[in-house]
């Protein structure tokens, strides 16, 4: 899971990615991650099958930290994975 950091890449970043040099900005992005990454499970049959696969989430969230809008950007070729992946953020 790749969240936007509290500091410029220097490399460009995405352009939809903020950037926002501000202790509590950074501190929610760091909990968030580990919140999510803390839920995240494989799907049994998924394992059984060795499905594996790179998904990229797309998450949008207003100023009083409501997640609006879980889009998937880069997906697998498992629907499964692709779906496990959505609800994770969900």
């Amino acid at each position: 899971i790749q969240l936007p950091s509290s500091e410029p890449s220097g490399d460009g970043g995405q352009q939809n990615s903020p950037t926002i040099n501000h202790p509590e900005y950074a501190k929610y992005i760091y909990e968030l991650r580990s919140l999510i990454l803390s839920k995240k499970t494989y799907p049994e049959y998924s394992l059984r099958l060795r499905e594996h696969g790179k998904i990229k989430v797309v998450v949008t969230i207003d100023s009083s930290g409501t997640i609006k809008t879980v889009d998937l950007a880069e997906t697998c070729p498992f629907q499964r994975l692709n779906n496990a992946a959505l609800a994770l953020v969900k």
